[in-house]
């Protein structure tokens, strides 16, 4: 039987990821994946012990977009690797493929436990995601979260309920919030007045005036 490019190109990958990675061979096999190729074949490269497979691997299942739904249980897991880049493309992925459906809404609930992360690079991420999720993505982080147990998964739904009724917030309220020295809810608050900014000026001013320096980051990322 003759050996498919993709299957070699995979047998490449996990026999010297580095060799295949110096080669700019992700970019062929991503190739071979919008080609046609079975996206299953890349869960072994997932779950492997060697950093640099699963960094190319989750790289290819971010790239992939809401085409990788099926692949979402195995990066989940991808979300406490020690590998700040690894959770990076993991979170990505989640975050596309439960925008647009292509896995459970709810799986948005593991974008939202990011605002905990160690560390600020990812969980100004974590924000900013918060801030372009869909109605039907925050709705489902909630119901997932009261199927859950333990007091950090109720703080998250009280936290998501709050987030969802932002725009009923006033400026004092909000400001409240993100003078209150609760860093999950302060996070939850700044994405909050990432997303209504553009439909109430007021809060522009009130981005600019932050001294905490992640949220002055977090607030300085291009974009909406």
């Amino acid at each position: 039987m003759i050996e498919s490019s993709g299957a070699k190109l995979i047998d490449e990958m996990m026999c010297d990821p580095k060799s295949f990675y110096d080669a700019g061979k992700s970019h062929q096999l991503l190739k071979e994946y919008f080609d046609g190729f079975p996206r299953k074949s890349i869960i072994p490269a997932l779950q492997s012990d060697n950093d640099l497979i699963r960094r190319i691997a989750v790289f290819i299942v971010a790239e992939l977009g809401k085409d990788a739904g099926d692949l979402v249980d195995y990066v989940v897991p991808l979300l406490r690797d020690k590998s700040m880049s690894i959770r990076w493309y993991a979170m990505e992925s989640i975050m596309v493929c439960s925008y647009y459906q292509s896995c459970g809404a709810d799986q948005f609930y593991h974008v939202v436990e990011m605002l905990a992360d160690h560390d600020s690079e990812i969980r100004c991420h974590a924000m900013l995601l918060l801030s372009r999720a869909s109605e039907d993505q925050v709705r489902a982080a909630i119901e997932f979260a009261e199927g859950r147990k333990g007091e950090r998964a109720e703080e998250h739904k009280c936290l998501l309920d709050l987030f969802a009724s932002s725009e009923k917030l006033s400026i004092s309220e909000l400001q409240s919030i993100l003078e209150s020295g609760d860093e999950l809810a302060i996070r939850y608050a700044a994405a909050a007045v990432r997303k209504m900014r553009s439909d109430r000026d007021e809060l522009r001013g009130m981005a600019d005036d932050v001294i905490d320096e992640e949220l002055k980051k977090f607030f300085e990322i291009g974009g909406p």
